[in-house]
């Protein structure tokens, strides 16, 4: 809403949530729950803008997301970029969106590359990537 509006008060509601993001201690859940979260937060933070409104928290926030990136998740695969690579279904996508939200976010090109190869191998392209089990 605040790319939208311009109204401040929707970009504090995104800092503040950005701040609880970068401020909550060790994940602890699912790749699938972490998947389906993360790359919204990424996106968030790039269309408010932040690195350019908060450096110091734009700063916290690429460090926080480049760690849960492998942090340890439970009850699967045991990081996001594992469970990207590993599960060809609604799993290893959401987690391979999410992965490329950060990379994007990141300037990552050599991550936001493997997203992609992955994904082709996803597709179908096994010349590309075929090591989903």
């Amino acid at each position: 809403m605040f790319a939208r509006t311009g109204q401040s008060s929707y970009r504090s509601d995104v800092i503040a949530s950005l701040s609880a993001v970068v401020n909550s201690g060790t994940y602890n859940g699912r790749a699938l729950a972490l998947a389906r979260e993360l790359a919204a937060y990424v996106i968030a933070a790039d269309v408010i803008d932040l690195k350019n409104f908060d450096v110091a928290l734009d700063t916290s926030f690429r460090a926080k997301i480049r760690s849960l990136l492998t942090t340890s998740t439970s009850g699967g695969p045991g990081s996001l970029i594992e469970c990207h690579e590993d599960r060809p279904n609604n799993w290893g996508m959401h987690c391979g969106a999410s992965r490329a939200a950060v990379a994007a976010y990141l300037g990552d090109t050599t991550a936001l590359a493997r997203v992609a190869q992955v994904f082709k191998g996803w597709l179908g392209d096994r010349s590309s990537y075929s090591g989903f089990s």
